[in-house]
């Protein structure tokens, strides 16, 4: 049994150290194509093997997600492709074009500063609905009830949940309600990056803070809209604004609490040169590698969305990526020649990394408005005078 056990574990040992393979998105499709018509699970475990060293854009990636075969697959290439979000589009998709000059550098980020300013006041109040997936890479697994746990990280990302959140913005405010993905049954999980701030308070503290730290221009990208411009920003600790809140930390069979920090953070911001709206918004948060979460990364895609026969730029996609320690409880028992002995040691905690990324899509946009309706009450007569003494009531409706 000890051998077995040593075996296992050095073979637990083999896949943890196992590298994914790197490819560029044009190998990734060569890949594709050359792997066309094969199965479904098949084609999942080679996109899960796989690691992008560039950023896939939607629109490839909707044309890939076409040509797959199945649901396993298509998970496996989403993240993937979710993965690489934060890395830079390949050489091919970014225009050969002058970046302006100094003069119009301030420009477009005061007009940014300007549009986020505009649109607290010009937003109606609305709802809209956020469906979040989630992926982790940290795989678990017993021999017996009595042995320690089979770790094994840095694995292919398996799903993990996924639920419905229903949000509100109300006078220039985000609230969450929370609804179950399966009849209602099941609420959002708690533990986790708390993902807030897509509809503008974000942009207000990257747009904010910049002036505190360093700027430079980066590159143009391109657009459906047009080009946009895209600057890198870098914030210290001590100018920092961007609260990163982690649910939870500590360890099996004591109590846990909730992690935060206001780290420093650097990322980027593409911003449309004539509004000043923000189509994509990226921050890498600079935790501690002591820290219990050592990495969180957030980018928010924005797109012109329909609000009351109105557009307006709004989130349409939210990837956030983390890792973290996840402390697993060691078994008591363990093995002799008659079975389970009672003279093992304590048990020990495990400490592994668990990388989770959450892919969160933003749809179903509706205006929420207040109503006030005056109504007669029951038993009114012809001329509309009540004849009840119960007054008639204000009603507030959601209005698609």
């Amino acid at each position: 049994m000890r051998k077995l056990l040593f075996l296992s574990l050095l073979f637990a040992f083999v896949l943890s150290s196992r590298a994914a393979q790197k490819a560029t998105v044009a190998e990734l499709e060569h890949a594709l194509a050359e792997a066309h018509g094969k199965r479904d699970q098949d084609l999942a475990k080679l996109l899960g093997g796989m690691e992008l060293s560039e950023r896939l854009n939607p629109e490839r990636l909707a044309k890939l997600r076409a040509s797959l075969p199945g649901e396993k697959s298509r998970t496996a290439l989403l993240v993937l492709a979710d993965a690489s979000a934060f890395l830079q589009l390949p050489t091919a998709e970014i225009p050969v074009t002058a970046p302006p000059n100094a003069a119009t550098q301030r420009l477009i980020l005061s007009r940014a500063a300007d549009n986020l300013v505009a649109s607290v006041h010009k937003l109606p109040d609305f709802f809209a609905r956020q469906t979040t997936n989630r992926f982790h890479d940290l795989k678990v697994s017993f021999l017996s009830p009595v042995s320690d746990p089979i770790v094994l990280e840095h694995q292919p990302f398996q799903p993990l949940d996924s639920f419905s959140n229903t949000i509100y913005y109300r006078n220039g405010h985000e609230e969450e309600e929370t609804i179950g993905t399966q009849q209602g049954t099941r609420l959002r999980p708690k533990d986790g990056l708390v993902n807030w701030g897509v509809f503008g308070q974000l942009q207000r503290i990257v747009v904010t803070d910049i002036y505190k730290g360093t700027l430079e221009w980066s590159h143009w990208e391109k657009r459906a809209s047009g080009p946009v411009a895209v600057f890198r920003y870098s914030i210290p600790k001590e100018k920092s604004n961007y609260l990163v809140s982690y649910c939870c930390i500590g360890l099996p069979n004591e109590p846990w609490h909730d992690f935060q920090s206001i780290p420093p953070f650097h990322g980027e911001i593409a911003i449309d040169p004539d509004s000043g709206a923000v189509y994509r918004l990226v921050i890498i948060t600079d935790l501690e590698r002591s820290d219990p979460i050592f990495k969180a990364e957030i980018m928010v895609e924005y797109e012109p969305v329909e609000i009351g026969g109105k557009n307006y730029i709004c989130p349409r996609k939210s990837i956030t990526i983390t890792t973290a320690i996840t402390p697993i409880r060691g078994n008591n028992g363990c093995w002799g020649t008659g079975g389970v002995t009672s003279d093992c040691s304590p048990p020990h905690i495990l400490k592994p990394s668990d990388t989770a990324i959450n892919d969160s899509v933003y749809d179903s946009y509706h205006v929420f408005r207040s109503e006030v309706r005056i109504l007669p009450a029951e038993g009114s007569g012809q001329d509309g005078q009540s004849t009840s003494d119960d007054p008639a009531s204000p009603r507030s409706t959601p209005q698609p």
